[in-house]
């Protein structure tokens, strides 16, 4: 029986794991067209009446207001793509094939990329003002994409921690804690360099905040029972890349020497590619921290190879859909002002305050989950 069972799991594992797989590709190929359209492809759309709003501005601020009014374009048409998906297959787990939201889940893929060409197609003939607004919009529901993504963080570091500790990994767990605080002081030592100086506090203030902070709860977590060096080390490594990534989106030069306000074509191909990379690994993982998202369950539940899925469909399409929000302000630099002309990915003085403030609160988050069992001690933390 239990072979059997194995089986089976196996069996849907593979499978949803390669349904998954092509909404990814799906995905990602959004990103990559929003990418290069708004880096390189803004010609022949300043001749549509739905563009004319950009008709005010000249040369590179003109190409700069069509490029963010694609990303929005491309963002909605993502968004439409998952969202409606999420609404039809609520309450719906893969247990019976023969109801129809089987197949929205699990195949028509032709007819969903040529859904998805006529949406963007229509939405090419929409006005401007339109997107304006969507992309408002989507800069306040990516705060809530970015807080799930900083809760599935804090959620894989307790985690990762534990798994350590189950299978007695303890030299590698030393090993590992002792690796980890030397990149934290590192990342921070470089940071300093880099991005500090008497002509930068802000820079200095922020990287200084890092090592207080790490030290704060570093301290909690040898004085509480419910904390572990270990994971205050991946915390302090995290938020020392959090730091450094901030200071890197600033276009002031004198205080962020790799500052490519005007890079050209090859400079910018990096940067589109970890940014390709960084939204759709983030965005698979955090579709899989769900309490549905589970491959480890009862074997009572198995009554077929067509019973419950591993995973809701329905929140796998909402973190998609949150997603496709998120896209239009990472390529934007979270910022509406259509009159920048930077090209590059991910910069400016929004972007670098919305890293800095997710630092903080991964810091606050992490802290909390610390000490809480021991300030609510009748509440079950498993």
């Amino acid at each position: 029986m239990d072979g059997d069972f194995d089986t089976k799991k196996s069996f849907f594992a593979k499978k949803h794991n390669r349904v998954r797989s092509v909404y990814v590709v799906i995905f990602t190929l959004g990103v990559v067209l929003a990418l290069i359209l708004r880096s390189f492809g803004q010609g022949g759309f300043d001749r549509l009446s739905s563009f004319d709003s950009c008709d005010q501005f000249k040369g590179d601020q003109k190409d700069s207001c069509i490029g963010k009014h694609l990303v929005f374009r491309i963002s909605f048409v993502l968004f439409i793509f998952f969202f409606f998906q999420m609404l039809i297959l609520i309450g719906y787990r893969g247990n019976d094939t023969a109801d129809f939201r089987s197949s929205v889940q699990n195949g028509w893929w032709l007819g969903k990329f040529f859904l998805l060409a006529a949406i963007f197609v229509a939405c090419i003939f929409i006005p401007n003002p339109f997107f304006l607004v969507w992309g408002r919009i989507s800069q306040i529901l990516s705060g809530v994409f970015l807080l799930m993504q900083i809760i599935y963080l804090i959620g894989w570091i307790k985690d990762l921690g534990e798994t350590f500790i189950e299978r007695e990994w303890f030299v590698a767990l030393l090993i590992f804690t002792i690796l980890l605080y030397v990149i934290g002081i590192t990342v921070s030592v470089l940071s300093f360099v880099y991005f500090g100086g008497s002509k930068c506090k802000l820079n200095s203030t922020v990287i200084s905040l890092v090592l207080v902070f790490a030290v704060i709860y570093s301290a909690i977590s040898l004085k509480v029972e419910t904390g572990s060096v270990f994971e205050s080390g991946v915390t302090f490594v995290y938020c020392g890349y959090l730091v450094i990534a901030a200071l890197a989106s600033q276009n002031n030069k004198t205080c962020n020497p790799f500052s490519m306000e005007n890079a050209s074509t090859l400079q910018i191909i990096p940067g589109i590619i970890l940014a390709v990379i960084v939204i759709t690994y983030s965005t698979f993982n955090l579709s899989g921290r769900s309490n549905a998202f589970r491959l480890a369950v009862d074997k009572d539940e198995y009554t077929g190879l067509q019973d419950r899925a591993p995973y809701s469909y329905s929140f796998f399409h909402f973190v998609y859909a949150m997603a496709s929000l998120y896209i239009a302000m990472l390529l934007t630099g979270w910022n509406l002002e259509i009159t920048s002309s930077s090209k590059t990915v991910d910069t400016g003085v929004i972007s670098m305050w919305v890293k800095i403030v997710s630092q903080w609160v991964v810091t606050l988050l992490y802290t909390w989950t610390t000490v809480a069992p021991l300030i609510l001690k009748d509440r079950d933390f498993d």
